[in-house]
């Protein structure tokens, strides 16, 4: 991972790994900087029950060795890029870390602060411009990093007609990087709508989500192989409907 002068297009210097990496940062991660220590934290939910599915369909994965291939996947993948080990943090109340330490402001930690936009987590993380002259191929790469550490294909979110949709949340106060993913979809040819979130209220506030038909994901789709399977069963679904 290099660059020159911060130019950030280019098939020689953002290539598949890197946006992949970039997508899981911006589907729940952090650029920490403190005390001349810099440390890439990426959050992922471990699912430990199946999901709920529509009526008639089964869920035939177990879920804990899918989880376990799909930490090493993505250490390994880490690892491999940056050149820096990655620790694995235990699992609490259903979620892990992953935690990349960078001892010096290397030129692959100074190219993810530019390619987050100098963001620190994805509340302020936004896509450079640069970023949507790219091949499609690495948009789709972004969006399977997102995906993989930050959605949950679910029955849950179905329209009025039953058919089933795949939600990209993004936080409420980023609205800037929640229309720039409608665009990344869009630069891919598939159709996104944005349900905007809402303001305080009780207290909290309600995420943005970017969503799209299960069957229109396919084509993307899921490096998390449990991840997959639930979209390939809830597309298979809106198929039939």
């Amino acid at each position: 991972m290099s660059g020159q002068g911060g130019v950030l297009a280019g098939d020689d210097y953002v290539d598949t790994d890197v946006a992949y990496l970039l997508g899981m940062l911006f589907g729940r991660g952090q650029l920490i900087e403190r005390d001349d220590t810099r440390r890439l934290v990426i959050t992922l939910d471990i699912r430990k029950r199946s999901p709920t599915l529509p009526p008639g369909l089964k869920f035939d994965l177990d879920l804990d060795l899918a989880n376990e291939r799909a930490l090493n996947v993505v250490r390994r993948r880490i690892n491999d890029l940056l050149d820096a080990n990655v620790d694995v943090a235990p699992i609490k109340k259903g979620t892990t870390t992953l935690t990349a330490v960078f001892v010096k402001p290397t030129i692959a930690w100074r190219d993810l602060k530019l390619l987050c936009s100098n963001g620190t987590d994805r509340s302020n993380f936004q896509l450079p411009k640069s970023f949507f002259a790219l091949p499609v191929s690495l948009h789709e790469e972004f969006l399977r990093g997102f995906g993989d550490v930050a959605v949950t294909p679910s029955y849950a979110d179905r329209d009025q007609g039953k058919r089933v949709r795949i939600a990209f949340p993004v936080v409420h106060g980023n609205s800037t990087f929640a229309k720039q993913l409608v665009k990344v979809f869009k630069k891919i040819d598939i159709d996104a709508k944005l349900l905007a979130g809402t303001a305080k209220k009780r207290g909290s506030k309600k995420e943005h989500r970017v969503r799209v038909y299960a069957e229109d994901y396919e084509t993307v789709g899921f490096g998390f192989s449990h991840k997959q399977r639930l979209l390939e069963l809830l597309a298979e679904y809106n198929r039939s409907l």
